[in-house]
């Protein structure tokens, strides 16, 4: 924040825009160190309702809303984009997209709750029971989602390494990277594979959602979650961990001198065996 700031500073036409949640201690360190600086809440901008609608009837241009359905949908989530965004991405592969929108505007007010993170979550509710086929599919894609939330603060892992840890209990015993990415891409409204594959969510409030529905409201539990890990890790450095494992010509010779490390790491030692590596003592913990 102060580098931003003397930046700014130091060049008079310069103007810096930092985007965050309402985050106390990010707003507060800006305010604070400087004159020149504002906050703003754009929660409570009257242009954000205008944007949240062009967006929306943008976005669902073919399914020809009414502009009174395109109204109660921009202010269903009083002005939380990320309401918005979410819906549409739900909404664009949908089977029935019409249909599906039709079934939202019909919710009557008082079935709707009326904290805006409610309504979120709500949705979340939505998307994924949508990604649920038969119920036995239940605790499967309870426990994907476990997975991705208690390694998301560590290292995000791919869908090949979510099932190598997955299949450590026996409920999952039969989970493959080809099942794990399944359900990932059926949940693409709150999930999303980056470049390197690795399972990542599109907007931090999914965490603390899943955080929320893991403590209750899963037929999984955070517990539960953490265990699998660790056992998966403690079998992982078993089966995995051996001397010499970059195979190495000369071990004398330091880290940093050995040109193809980054490589030879990569080749010789899973995604999944450095996580164990590394987190191990924090599922335990």
């Amino acid at each position: 924040a102060r580098l931003l700031l003397c930046l700014a500073n130091s060049v008079p036409w310069l103007r810096v825009f930092v985007t965050t949640r309402p985050v106390a201690e990010v707003i507060e360190e800006f305010t604070s160190s400087s004159d020149t600086s504002m906050a703003m809440n754009i929660n409570e901008e009257k242009e954000t309702a205008q944007d949240i609608r062009l967006f929306t009837e943008t976005k669902l241009k073919k399914l020809a809303l009414t502009n009174d359905q395109l109204d109660i949908l921009a202010a269903r989530p009083e002005r939380l984009f990320i309401w918005s965004s979410t819906l549409v991405k739900y909404i664009s592969t949908s089977r029935n997209p019409k249909q599906e929108i039709l079934q939202f505007l019909s919710h009557a007010p008082g079935e709707t709750p009326r904290n805006p993170l409610e309504q979120l979550y709500s949705l979340y509710d939505r998307i994924i029971k949508s990604a649920i086929i038969h119920e036995e599919e239940t605790t499967v894609v309870h426990a994907i989602l476990g997975v991705v939330l208690v390694s998301a603060g560590h290292l995000p892992l791919s869908a090949e390494s979510v099932a190598v840890f997955l299949q450590h209990d026996s409920r999952f015993i039969h989970e493959n990277c080809e099942s794990v990415l399944n359900t990932t891409r059926s949940l693409h409204a709150v999930l999303y594979e980056d470049r390197n594959g690795s399972i990542r969510v599109l907007h931090p409030s999914f965490l603390d959602y899943l955080q929320a529905k893991l403590e209750s409201g899963f037929t999984v539990h955070g517990g539960e979650m953490h265990t699998l890990m660790f056992r998966g890790s403690l079998a992982a450095m078993h089966r995995g961990l051996k001397f010499n494992i970059c195979r190495l010509e000369d071990s004398y010779r330091l880290n940093k001198d050995i040109p193809d490390l980054a490589i030879r790491i990569s080749k010789f030692i899973s995604e999944a065996l450095q996580y164990s590596s590394l987190f191990w003592l924090a599922h335990l913990s």
